[in-house]
Parts: C-alpha cells; sequence; structure tokens
C-alpha cells in the first residue's frame, strides 16, 4: 500500500511539473498591446496580448466624419499604415499605440455665376463649382439667328 501511495504521490508531482512547465511555457515572453484612448475612432481586429515576433494586425476605422487618420505609431516599434490597416512585428516588452486624427480637409468651392438671355445658352458650367486654380471651360451658343456672339466678358477674371 505504501508503494501504491508513492507512485500516485510520484505521479501527480510528474504531472504537476509538466503542466506548469506548459503553462510557464504558454505565458512565456508574452506582451500588452494598449491602444491609448482617444474619440473619434474604432481599432478592431487585435488581441490584448502578443508573443515576441509575432505578426501584430489591426484596423483603425475614423468614425467621425469630420476627422481623418493623422498617425498610428508607438514608442516602442514602427508600425506600417495602409489605410487604417496596421502591423507591427511585437517586441519583447509592452507597446502603447497611439492614434491621432486630424480635421478633414475641404476644399473650398467657387462658383461660376453667368446671365442669362433668350438670345444665348451657356453650358459646361459645373454646378458643383470649382476649386482654386481649376479651368473653367463653358461653351456660349447663340439662339437667336439674327444675332452673332461679339463678346464674353467678367469683372473678376479674364476669359480666353
Amino acid at each position: 500500500m505504501f508503494k501504491k501511495k508513492t507512485f500516485i504521490t510520484t505521479m501527480l508531482l510528474s504531472l504537476l511539473i509538466m503542466l506548469s512547465v506548459v503553462l510557464t511555457g504558454c505565458f512565456e515572453n508574452t506582451y500588452s498591446v494598449r491602444i491609448s484612448s482617444g474619440e473619434g475612432y474604432t481599432v478592431s481586429e487585435i488581441d490584448d496580448f502578443y508573443a515576441a515576433g509575432r505578426q501584430v494586425t489591426f484596423k483603425v476605422t475614423v468614425t467621425d466624419p469630420q476627422k481623418e487618420l493623422a498617425s498610428v505609431t508607438s514608442d516602442e516599434v514602427t508600425i506600417t499604415n495602409e489605410d487604417g490597416n496596421c502591423s507591427f512585428t511585437m517586441p519583447a516588452e509592452n507597446v502603447v499605440v497611439k492614434i491621432e486624427l486630424k480635421d478633414v480637409e475641404i476644399p473650398t468651392k467657387y462658383m461660376v455665376n453667368t446671365s442669362t438671355s433668350d438670345e444665348y445658352t451657356i453650358t459646361g458650367i459645373k454646378e458643383e463649382g470649382y476649386s482654386e486654380g481649376e479651368e473653367v471651360t463653358f461653351k456660349v451658343t447663340v439662339t437667336d439667328p439674327q444675332k452673332e456672339l461679339a463678346s464674353v466678358t467678367s469683372d473678376e477674371v479674364t476669359i480666353t
């Protein structure tokens, strides 16, 4: 009976040692990835812990329509960012990811106002307007067969 207890005790101790080695191997060299807090974006497809040397990938989605992604950085690693699809190789240390947004730049549009007449029509003017420096092309068609186009003028710009 003593040999049976010793055998069972030895087996249990062996099992505990093997289990602790396996568990130590599972959690050894894992480090945390923390996303700095902020508003106007979500981060998805990322875990909290990774083993050193593993490829970490995640997605940053901007939720504020007046913002866009300015940068995704970390002091610990270089992060590759392709339109919010981010990745880096996990180092043997914890990583803090910083996400910065910036205001969306809305270009100023300039409207082209034209006069109207029964004697001519003007076509080709974009209703949404033009950006600064953009060329404006339009067509003037004389609709009165008794008339012909003498000139097209503007007080604000040169027309050629």
